[in-house]
């Protein structure tokens, strides 16, 4: 066995309980694990464990034992412990310290001792394998989020480590650049018999490879084993937990049916093992007649227009062509593209953060031409894709009350509105905690929480689910539903999230290449009639199986009903 953690549990400093306790699990060596869990069930910590980071680095309290090929991982020199476990860690820009793409990954290798010819010879082959060839000579700030997340991956499997860990490590790229990556690690667990452990909210990336699922919850592992066995227990405790929010659709389609009749199908990987095995069972050519949800109408009034929009970072390297968009008061607006089409781009010209090349951009009417992001502020709330970004007090409260203090807010008016905010994201408990020891995860909700409090009008937010379980997700954007719906509040959501689009969002819009190739409602988006793939978009699995049996396409558990329905009634035309 490659690596035993046994009985271990650990305290951080200062901290009234343990983040990790009575962790037993045994890791085999070129296996594929995935860790899943709420978020604060120790996920990360444990990740940090395995490093040797935890306790060697941070200190703090701990019993038990960690073996790495029978040697303790405990009061081992975390350098030491390096050259056998490579991290990545769901802070990924923590983790960068060049100035250009070629000197992070050279900085890597130098510190294995590699020579400079077979640096040379490394670094073009490993960004071709990530997606990111031909970029050695750029900056890092010329990166978007997702190519600097590709980055650090790079820099680590360049060292050819014994046990690669990954804490949430596609959570900032589009969903075929992820599905991409998970392919190409574990090629590379299987041809150098590596082994993988990864931290994954988003179960539905991991699901064709992983073969030990790992559960957490309250600082243990509640359940461990392959598939079959942890779904069928998150399954079963659905209705005590929120556990089978964080199963993938295709198994909550899949245990619903099986339990609301005698069915019985192969463990799923795929969504086209799971279409034959439901036609078979269903007996039947005929599909259901189910016909997506009419998209409420908006009022005319334009919030954000974009006329003839252009930009570019680099001369000669447009990143915006020609952008004509009208964004109307009170739509749920789902921005979407690969990484690099220029979805954050353009979010940051709303703002005047950045300035348009040529054409322009009006907000409730009015030209900002020559304005200042501050001169919006009151208009316009931005969540950020690195919540470090907006972090400026030193307590969870005073950050969130920062704006509303600016605006004239105090007292009691400024406690209720703080308060709310607080508990809409989930914080309160947090409210008198340091903001930079929050899990990343939970700094998103931070910055959520700070712009809400302003009351903007539009609310423009940057990849605010990755990093949150589907516990936290849900919990966010059934909020700002409301928000949209009751308040009409206007909401502009960058996301590689389909399922939260498919969910919450009324309308689409997508870019390939700067360019906007689709401008429409979301029911029509996830209809099967476009190309996603071209896109580089994945249609969720509940979408694919929605669409090919013609029963609701966006819930799980309500396409199961209606399937065991169809079945029940023989089909019908």
């Amino acid at each position: 066995m490659l690596l035993i953690i046994d009985n271990f549990s650990y305290a951080y400093p200062q901290a009234n309980s343990c983040a990790l306790l009575d962790i037993d699990l045994k890791i085999e060596q070129g296996s594929f694990n995935v860790i899943c869990g709420p978020s604060g069930s120790g996920k990360t910590t444990l990740c940090k464990a395995i490093a040797g980071i935890v306790p060697n680095y941070y200190g703090g309290g701990y019993k038990g034992d960690i073996l790495l090929d029978s040697t303790s991982n405990i009061n081992r020199r975390i350098a030491d412990i390096a050259m056998d476990v490579g991290i990545v860690l769901d802070d990924y820009e923590s983790q960068l310290v060049s100035l250009t793409v070629e000197e992070e990954l050279a900085f890597a290798l130098q510190n294995r001792g590699a020579s400079e010819a077979d640096i040379q010879q490394a670094i073009p082959q490993i960004l071709k394998s990530v997606g990111l060839e031909g970029r050695e000579t750029y900056q890092l700030d010329e990166l978007s989020g997702g190519q600097r997340q590709r980055l650090v991956i790079a820099s680590v499997i360049v060292t050819q480590p014994k046990i690669l860990v990954l804490d949430e490590p596609v959570s900032a790229l589009d969903p075929i650049g992820a599905a991409e990556l998970y392919e190409l690690i574990d090629k590379i667990r299987r041809d150098l018999h590596m082994t993988v452990i990864v931290v994954e909210h988003n179960l539905n990336y991991v699901l064709p490879y992983m073969q030990q699922l790992i559960l957490m919850q309250d600082a243990q592992i509640i359940k461990s084993g392959d598939i079959q066995q942890t779904f069928e227990f998150m399954f079963t405790h659905s209705q005590s937990t929120a556990l089978s929010q964080l199963m993938p659709d295709l198994w909550l389609v899949k245990l619903a049916i099986e339990s609301g009749s005698i069915a019985h199908f192969s463990p799923w990987r795929h969504v086209k093992q799971a279409i034959p095995e439901l036609q078979e069972f269903l007996g039947t050519s005929c599909h259901g007649s189910f016909q997506s949800l009419s998209c409420p109408l908006f009022a005319a009034t334009s919030a954000v227009e974009l006329h003839a929009l252009n930009f570019a970072y680099r001369t000669g390297e447009p990143i915006l062509h020609d952008i004509n968009l009208t964004i109307n008061h009170g739509e749920f607006v789902a921005l979407l593209g690969h990484n690099g089409s220029g979805k954050t781009t353009l979010s940051r010209m709303m703002i005047a953060l950045n300035k348009p090349r040529s054409g322009n951009v009006l907000i409730d009417g009015k030209n900002i031409k020559g304005m200042e992001p501050a001169d919006l502020a009151d208009s316009i709330g931005y969540v950020f894709q690195n919540p470090d970004l907006q972090i400026l007090e030193d307590t969870v409260f005073d950050e969130v009350a920062y704006g509303a203090r600016l605006k004239g807010y105090k007292g009691a008016e400024l406690e209720q509105m703080v308060g709310s905010a607080l508990a809409a994201t989930g914080l309160t408990h947090l409210a008198q905690a340091y903001p930079r020891i929050l899990s990343f995860g939970q700094k998103r909700r931070l910055g959520i929480a700070a712009a809400l409090v302003r009351k903007p009008k539009i609310l423009i937010l940057d990849e605010i689910t990755s990093g949150q379980d589907n516990i936290e997700k849900n919990l966010i954007l059934n909020y700002l539903k409301q928000l949209n719906e009751q308040e009409g509040l206007t909401i502009i959501l960058i996301t590689h999230d389909m399922p939260a689009v498919l969910r919450f969002a009324n309308r689409v819009v997508t870019l390939k290449s700067g360019k906007v190739v689709f401008d429409n409602k979301v029911c029509e988006f996830f209809s099967g009639k476009y190309p996603l793939n071209e896109w580089e978009i994945r249609t969720p699995s509940i979408a694919q199986l929605g669409n090919y049996f013609q029963l609701p396409n966006n819930d799980a558990r309500v396409f199961a009903k209606a399937f065991l329905e169809l079945k029940k009634e023989g089909g019908r035309n």
